[in-house]
């Protein structure tokens, strides 16, 4: 007898993580908590676990009604419809899924198509609990179940999106010629190949087996969907199959035979326990009149019972670390062979000590990447790199479907956006998504931490691409906070803001869920053209509550402070009559202003210079000179200063410049002079002047040049200024000309002052 076990057998990772998962809950219960745990239906379709978890103490509920309100429910591995799971979360039960991936997986796919619109064809059987399940999550759409490809040759199909999906652990065989029927029939169909790998894998090998021996064994509850698809792919290649659900039942089959020349295979379905197999092949060694284990040519009992596959590739698993060479660390899987770890993976770790982990044995998680059986023997390759990569992988995953934060760490820059990682799993975040504005800058997020929202998560594609997005984060959170703000907001209430975005206007504020405008006028106390003279976008800013519309949700906020304005308190710190020292900074032909503390600029009217009549200030000024004045004039609430260096130390012209003084203003006075004996207006053609003086000393004259001031903002005070001008220009004429000459001296005065008002006009557009 030669007895031949397929590779494939035992449990699939699916059904082992369902019978761990009740296994661990069942330990660590005490007796008290295990009368609060049921199971929704067996766990996985074999009789014989299902017995085993119920001495231990997991009682089995065939309905939601049958289990207690505040009970721990352990979901099948064949998964539960949402309306159900709903349904135990109102009598408040705790529920621990055992749902195999590859359901979670069908599930996902056939919700997304029901919420985008597109009709559903489920190849499956119609009464399996997985099949139940998911027509739960195809709601609202009403999925087609199709059974067999000879139900399709009847079935019709609206003109419209269709999407076919599988049962998990539906036949291969009937899957693609099913998908080959259907594309026939349906222009748009999108087909998602759902099968569990380890089914069709189990199944190809099953036939192989099958075709090559005398009687096949097929080990499983009748009740299983896969263990029944099994029997009907071994069918095909061998007449003599049987299904086997308890050990004793070989001995019908195997009964009174001789062994010599038959080839007996076995494989089994998803949820039969590796104990089944063993059981199996030891009654049928030990059946009276075959031969004993010991003494059989084509098998060893031992070497087979070893060879029983327990690891599966793509699985995690705990081992012990042995030894290591160079090239790899040896870890003991509880196998009949050493897995090996790539030394290059372990050197990663610096802080990992390699021979106090072997001197102690130190058990550790790895990822079987590969079983190769070369002729060196079994081969098992593993991975501790991917282990991290897996659970990272299911954290992110997790976050996707669960619409929670993942905190990540930026890596690159990339053209339109960054790249950040969670572990060793990358995500691309655009750079609209990283702000609630668009990010032109991207280099400041190199390196930063923060929350994002996985948008996209897609493992169809040969390489998994994910993408994530701080904005909506950030969206949800100014949600929240907005309410609170209108509830809370008052006048003068002061909020830490984010500069949003900066127009020609003013500067949009976020002071934390609601946007406020700060003027321009409110931004700083000297005169800027634009906002980013002094602000920039993402700037932290404190702003307080000027003003507020809570029915067309519009806020004022103010910025600078009266303590910052460099005009606060001035007539404190510049009495009249103190001395100040300052620096020309710019001239304009009335005058001049001068520098005399940060911010602070006071006019010297040009009269207020000299003790000379100057033609213009440049006579004697220079911008950048330092000079000592008396303040004659200043107030708060108009925010100027007026102050005399004439007071002080008059600033006189030389000689040179003198002459250069009395040289115009002598053509003047012989133009007035000439006019008055013709009997015409100044200024007219072929006028003539009188040789009158053209400079004088006025010691006593005081303009009233504290009226300059406003020049910088009003153009209409100009035209005050003129009046005042000429006016005290009036009064020191008088005193140089004798009384007779008195009438056109006034005249002379008076065109002096319009031409001053031309000076003025150029002087004041610049700054409007």
């Amino acid at each position: 007898m030669k007895i031949r076990v397929a590779t494939t057998a035992g449990f699939c990772p699916g059904v082992r993580h369902a019978v761990d998962l009740a296994l661990q809950t069942l330990a660590s219960s005490n007796a008290e908590e295990r009368e609060r745990l049921w199971m929704l239906g067996p766990l996985i379709h074999n009789e014989r676990v299902i017995e085993n978890l119920t001495r231990r103490g997991l009682k089995l509920a065939h309905d939601v009604s049958d289990i207690p309100n505040g009970a721990c429910v352990i979901i099948r591995a064949h998964g539960i419809s949402p309306s159900v799971e709903a349904e135990l979360k109102r009598k408040d039960c705790e529920l621990i899924d055992g749902t195999c991936g590859f359901v979670k997986k069908l599930q996902r796919t056939v919700a997304d198509s029901a919420r985008a619109g597109k009709g559903i064809i489920i190849a499956g059987r119609a009464n399996h609990p997985e099949v139940i399940g998911v027509v739960g999550y195809a709601h609202p759409e009403n999925p087609v179940l199709l059974e067999t490809p000879k139900q399709i040759e009847q079935a019709t199909f609206e003109d419209r999106e269709w999407i076919l999906v599988a049962q998990t652990t539906f036949y291969s065989d009937h899957w693609r010629l099913m998908c080959k029927m259907l594309k026939n029939k349906i222009a748009k169909l999108q087909i998602f190949d759902t099968i569990c790998n380890t089914t069709v894998k189990r199944q190809s090998d099953a036939k192989a087996l099958a075709a090559s021996s005398d009687i096949m064994f097929v080990l499983g509850s009748r009740m299983s969907s896969n263990t029944a698809r099994l029997a009907e792919v071994c069918e095909g290649q061998c007449a003599f199959t049987h299904v086997i659900s308890r050990p004793d039942q070989v001995d019908q089959f195997i009964g009174g035979e001789s062994s010599g020349s038959k080839r007996i295979g076995i494989t089994t379905g998803a949820s039969t326990p590796d104990s089944m197999i063993r059981e199996v092949v030891h009654r049928m060694t030990e059946k009276e009149g075959m031969t004993k284990p010991e003494e059989q040519q084509d098998i060893d009992f031992a070497e087979f019972i070893e060879s029983i596959p327990e690891l599966q590739p793509k699985t995690i698993v705990h081992g012990r670390i042995v030894r290591y060479d160079d090239d790899y660390v040896y870890v003991d899987v509880k196998d009949k062979s050493e897995g090996k770890i790539p030394m290059r993976e372990m050197e990663k770790n610096p802080d990992f000590d390699l021979d106090e982990a072997v001197k102690t044995q130190q058990e550790i998680e790895v990822y079987i990447r590969s079983i190769r059986y070369p002729d060196s023997g079994k081969e098992i390759l593993l991975s501790v790199a991917q282990v991290d990569t897996l659970k990272q992988r299911k954290i992110v995953e997790e976050a996707y479907e669960e619409k929670t934060p993942l905190s990540v760490k930026v890596s690159n820059i990339v053209r339109d956006g960054v790249i950040a990682s969670y572990g060793s799993i990358d995500i691309y975040i655009h750079r609209t998504q990283l702000e609630l504005q668009r990010v032109e800058d991207l280099e400041p997020y190199r390196d930063q931490t923060f929350d994002i929202l996985v948008t996209q998560f897609d493992q169809k594609r040969r390489r998994l691409r994910v993408s994530g997005s701080r904005r909506s984060l950030l969206q949800r959170e100014r949600k929240k906070n907005e309410k609170f703000i209108w509830e809370t907001i008052e006048e003068g209430k002061e909020y830490e803001g984010i500069v949003r975005n900066l127009t020609n206007f003013g500067a949009f504020v976020d002071i934390g869920g609601v946007d406020g405008l700060v003027h321009i006028s409110e931004i700083s106390w000297q005169r800027i053209r634009h906002p980013s003279e002094v602000l920039s976008v993402g700037d932290k800013i404190d702003v307080y509550v000027k003003d507020f519309d809570r029915a067309r949700k519009r806020i004022s906020l103010g910025y600078r402070k009266e303590e910052d304005d460099p005009y606060y308190n001035i007539e404190e710190r510049f009495p009249v009559g103190s001395i100040v020292r300052g620096i020309v900074v710019r001239m304009f032909p009335f005058g001049a202003f001068i520098n005399i503390a940060p911010g602070v600029d006071a006019l010297c009217h040009i009269s207020q210079v000299s003790n000379y009549h100057l033609n213009r200030p440049e006579d004697v000024l220079a911008e950048g000179m330092e000079v000592d004045a008396r303040v004659v004039e200043v107030s708060n609430d108009a925010r100027r200063i007026s102050i005399s260096i004439r007071d002080v130390e008059p600033i006189n012209p030389d000689p040179e410049v003198v002459a250069q003084i009395e040289q115009p203003q002598q053509g003047r006075r012989q133009g007035r002079d000439e006019n008055r004996r013709r009997g015409g207006r100044r200024g007219s053609k072929g006028g003539g002047f009188d040789n009158l003086p053209t400079s004088y000393v006025d010691d006593q004259a005081r303009s009233s040049i504290s009226d300059m001031a406003e020049i910088r903002t009003v153009t209409e005070a100009g035209s005050k200024l003129l009046d005042n001008v000429r006016r005290e220009d009036q009064k020191a004429n008088d005193s140089d000309f004798a009384e007779d000459e008195k009438e056109d001296t006034i005249e002379d005065v008076a065109q002096d002052a319009v031409e001053m008002t031309s000076d003025i006009e150029e002087a004041v557009k610049p700054e409007l």
